[in-house]
Formats: C-alpha cells, sequence, structure tokens
C-alpha cells in the first residue's frame, strides 16, 4: 500500500506544481532559446528535473527507515543536481562538470563498494584496482549519456519511466525497499512530468534533470545486478539496460576523435538526431528509439533471469547495428519513404466508411457501455482503507483536473488515460458482478472478448477514414500516448519473464485501458462538442467502482 501511495502523490505532486514551476521558470528567464543544436522552434524553460529531484526527495526522506544507511548516496545525488542547476542557469565548463561528477561517482563508489564483493563484465571478472576505476567510468559516462540523449521532447522521460518499471518490477522479486521507493516515486513523477514534457514540450528537463534521472538509472541498475547476483556487480546487467544512450554516446565520442575533432563538444550525432533527419517526424523518432529500449529490456531481462550466453550474442549483434545507425538509416531514406498519412488506405472507398459513420459511433458506444456494465465489481479482496486511498487519490485528480481544464481552457487527455487504466485495474482485481451469469448459453467473458474485438476494430477503421471523418487535421496520437504503447507492450513482456501476480492484471487492464482511451480519442476529434461530458464521465468510473466495492 505504502508504494502505491508514493507513486500517486509524486504523480500527484508533479501534475500540481509543474505549471507554477513553469510560470516561474519563465519569469526568471532560465529558458531553452532555439537556434544551433536545438530542435524546438520555441522559448521552453528548461531545468524541469529539479522539481523531480525534489519530490523523488521528500518521498524517500519520508519512507526510507534508516535515512543512515544511504546518506553517501543521498550526497552524491545532490552533487549531481547541483552541476546541472549550475550548468542550466549559468553554465559549467566541461573539466568544472567533471571533477563535480567525478567527486559525486567517488562517493557513489564508497556506499556501492560493501555491498559486492567482485565485479563482472560480460563474463569476464575485473581485478583490483581496475574494477573501482571501470566502476566510475561507467557511473560518470552512464549519467553523462543520458544527458546526451536529452535531445527531443519526451525522450529521456519516457526512456526512464521504460526502465524505472523494469527496475521496480525487479525489486518486488527481491523485496528491495530502497528500489522500490526510488522507483515507484521516479515513475509517478516523470509520468506526471511527462504531461508537460511530451511532444510538443513545456517544459524541458534540462542538464538538471537529464544528469538527475541519469544517477538514478545508473544507481538502481547497479543495486538491481548486486541483488540478483549474490553480492557480485554484474556490470552487465545496466550495461544492457542503458545501451542506448551508452552505446549512442560512445559511437559519438570515437567518431569525434577520429574527425580530429573535440569528443566532448555538442553537435547533431546522436542517434535521435540521425532518425529524425531520415524524413521521421519528432514523435515517431522518440517512439522508435522507445521501442529499440524495450528490446534491449528484453535482453537485460533474460540475462538476469534466464541465461547469459544468448542474450548477450543477441546485444552485440544490435550493438553492432548501434553503431552503423548513420549509413542504415541513410540506406532506408533512399529506399524507402516513410508515408505517415496511409496513402494505400485513402485509396479504399472511404465514402462507404463515411456512409456509416453514425451507426459506427451508435455501436461502439454501445460495446463500450456493455463492457463497463459487465467489468462492474461485485466483491473484493482489497480492503476498505485501500479502496479509500484510491477514492480520495480520485478526488484529488479530478479537482486537479478541474483546475486545470478552467485555466488552460481545455481538457488534458492523460487524466482520461489515467482513469480508464484505474477503473479497469480495480475491476479486473474483483470478482464482475455479472460474471457468472449466461446469455443463450454464451459465457459472459467471451461476450465481453468479442465487444473489445468489434470496438478496436471500428477504431480502426476511424483511424484509416480519419482524414474524411474528422473536421479538422486533428493528430490523433501524441507524444506521451506513443510512450503509453510502448509501456503497455513492456508490462506485457515483463510478465512473459517475470511471473508477478499483480502485473498480468495491470497488463490486461492498461490494454484494455487504451482501447477504450483511443475510443474517446476517436470521438472526441469527431464530435467535440462531447470532449467535456466523455473527460469527467471517466472521472465516474473508477468512483462507481470503488463506492459498489464499499457499500454494496
Amino acid at each position: 500500500m505504502n508504494f502505491l501511495l508514493i507513486f500517486f502523490t509524486s504523480l500527484i505532486f508533479t501534475i500540481f506544481f509543474t505549471p507554477y514551476f513553469i510560470a516561474y521558470l519563465k519569469k526568471t528567464k532560465v529558458v531553452d532559446l532555439p537556434g544551433n543544436r536545438r530542435i524546438h522552434s520555441d522559448i521552453v524553460p528548461r531545468m524541469g528535473g529539479l522539481l523531480i529531484f525534489l519530490v523523488v526527495s521528500v518521498m524517500l526522506l519520508s519512507f526510507t527507515e534508516e535515512l543512515n544507511s544511504v546518506r553517501l548516496m543521498i550526497i552524491s545525488a545532490n552533487i549531481i543536481l547541483l552541476v546541472g542547476i549550475f550548468d542550466d542557469m549559468l553554465g559549467l565548463d566541461y573539466s568544472a562538470k567533471f571533477l563535480l561528477q567525478l567527486s559525486s561517482a567517488v562517493l557513489l563508489l564508497f556506499y556501492l563498494a560493501p555491498k559486492f564483493v567482485k565485479l563482472k563484465l560480460f563474463e569476464v571478472t575485473i581485478p583490483y584496482p581496475l574494477d573501482y576505476i571501470l566502476l566510475l567510468l561507467f557511473i560518470i559516462g552512464g549519467i553523462n549519456s543520458i544527458n546526451l540523449l536529452d535531445g527531443m521532447d519526451g525522450l529521456v522521460s519516457g526512456f526512464s519511466l521504460l526502465v524505472f518499471s523494469i527496475i521496480m518490477a525487479l525489486a518486488v522479486i527481491s523485496h528491495s525497499t530502497l528500489l522500490l521507493i526510488l522507483t515507484t516515486s521516479l515513475m509517478g513523477s516523470i509520468l506526471g512530468f511527462l504531461k508537460y514534457n511530451a511532444y510538443p514540450a513545456k517544459i524541458f528537463l534540462g542538464d538538471t534533470g537529464s544528469l538527475t534521472l541519469g544517477f538514478f538509472l545508473v544507481v538502481t541498475s547497479l543495486l538491481t545486478s548486486i541483488n540478483f547476483n549474490q553480492n557480485v556487480l554484474d556490470l552487465t546487467f545496466p550495461v544492457m539496460l542503458l545501451a542506448i544512450p551508452v552505446v549512442d554516446t560512445l559511437r559519438v565520442m570515437v567518431m569525434r576523435i577520429f574527425r580530429k575533432q573535440n569528443p566532448f563538444l555538442p553537435d547533431r550525432t546522436h542517434l535521435h538526431h540521425i532518425i529524425s533527419n531520415s524524413s521521421i517526424s519528432h514523435k515517431f523518432t522518440v517512439f522508435f528509439i522507445e521501442s529499440l529500449t524495450v528490446v534491449f529490456i528484453i535482453l537485460s531481462l533474460y540475462y538476469i533471469k534466464v541465461s547469459h550466453f544468448v542474450p548477450l550474442i543477441l546485444f552485440f549483434i544490435l550493438v553492432a547495428l548501434l553503431l552503423a545507425i548513420e549509413p542504415i538509416m541513410k540506406l532506408v531514406g533512399r529506399f524507402i519513404e516513410i508515408d505517415y498519412e496511409f496513402e494505400l488506405f485513402r485509396k479504399l472507398p472511404l465514402k462507404k466508411i463515411l456512409f456509416f459513420e453514425k451507426g459506427l459511433i451508435l455501436l461502439s458506444s454501445i460495446m463500450i457501455a456493455f463492457i463497463i456494465i459487465a467489468s462492474l465489481p461485485q466483491s473484493t479482496t482489497l480492503q476498505s482503507n485501500i479502496l479509500m486511498m484510491f477514492f480520495i487519490i480520485g478526488l484529488v485528480m479530478f479537482f486537479l483536473a478541474y483546475g486545470h481544464q478552467r485555466k488552460q481552457k481545455d481538457v488534458s487527455d492523460i487524466y482520461t488515460f489515467i482513469n480508464l487504466a484505474a477503473f479497469f485495474t480495480i475491476t479486473n482485481l474483483n470478482s464482475p458482478a455479472l460474471f457468472n451469469m449466461s446469455l443463450s448459453s454464451v459465457n459472459l467473458g467471451q461476450l465481453t472478448e468479442i465487444s473489445y474485438y468489434v470496438l478496436a476494430l471500428i477504431i480502426i477503421l476511424f483511424l484509416i477514414a480519419s482524414d474524411k471523418m474528422f473536421p479538422v487535421k486533428k493528430i490523433i496520437l501524441n507524444g506521451i500516448d506513443l510512450t503509453v504503447i510502448v509501456f503497455i507492450l513492456l508490462t506485457f513482456i515483463v510478465n512473459s519473464f517475470i511471473k508477478f501476480y499483480f502485473d498480468e492484471y495491470f497488463s490486461i487492464s492498461f490494454l484494455e485501458a487504451f482501447i477504450f482511451y483511443l475510443w474517446y480519442k476517436v470521438i472526441i476529434s469527431i464530435k467535440a462538442e462531447v470532449t467535456n461530458i466523455l473527460f469527467y464521465a471517466s472521472f465516474a468510473l473508477p468512483f462507481a467502482a470503488i463506492l459498489l466495492l464499499l457499500f454494496v
């Protein structure tokens, strides 16, 4: 229960305070200007990662029983935070940044040293003192690689959310309270921050955020490796987990050295630049990199849970492809023209689809209503205090959303997905009221499953006909939606490796919620006048489920 409370508290705090922080940063002119290597064309506040750090720090200080045991890690993290703040506000030269990061890494090394007896990398045991030197290099390099990855809206935030979700699942297995506190608070805060950081971003992480997230990614991955290897620090696991930024940074630095350039100077040769320069849009570049991240996460899970040989072979093959990403993308751009407007589908007889628009809306609405009624819970194994906690969290989220709408004059769709995910999580963890009923010898569960298939088909038809069906050209899926897709895929993959009871329910619940969420986005694109009705109706669903379980 504490970890759910940590997650939702971090989420709510970040959602609530970020708009005020954005206004403050604009007022104090802590902003990123367009130009040079910048992809964005507007003035955007930076240093948003400070808010994430503050939220995580509050959670860590509030829920950690033995603060003395993590004091070195906390001091080390604060040094990295200061490096980011000074760099965002004043600008630091590379020597000053390196010295401060080195001092932070040394403190972290002192924190980690008592926890492992030997260090391995790719099945090779590294002797003393080379093991400590290698670990220092990995800490500094890993932190900076995340900083260098931060070149597109929501990229580092989405990447971090995916990695922390895996570490959280592994922390449940290893019963690591510290890792659970860190990962749940980070996931909640990052998810809240993504609301403003996903494309098009209203605030950037800044060096403060990217360095801080890099620090926590390195620390949590190292601690996870130690927990699963009986006091042996196998550096292979964190290297696999953070392969995208680490390999990309090494590739760029080596290329600069060969070109007789300063390896530490910024340029536009990073992975996200190469992909986006190949006629791929901003949000799909982020989606592509996050999908690659899932591949490396699968390899790291296989490595730590099953065996070492196969994932190592696949890892080196993928690394070779990453190193050759520039010529590969040039080849792709030369022979394949990526068309996001689905020209093939536009040749279909869409007028016939438009003819049935009202019928499709009606049929999909019936499917939605049936699934909701069939899912309403009757009995529960959850304690009443947990249900009340969910109810209070829901109320807070409602008032946050209401305040946002009154101030911004629009709705934030991510609230709708969170509400739907909460509803299906609650209902899937309990017994539906109609579950044991049958209709014409057909099991209700089968009818519900068929309803999902029909609903998904209707949504696909709407998306195919979007150009002619929607009154104005509108982007159905934004940056955070694509991150959610990758995250849902990841939950199913994790469940195949980690037979975690709740993870199976979360995977199914998130998928069901996303189908409903897509329907919601399609309908409000066709009929904008029902946006507020559907938006606030999404809040009613988890409230109804909780009240049924509490009082019926």
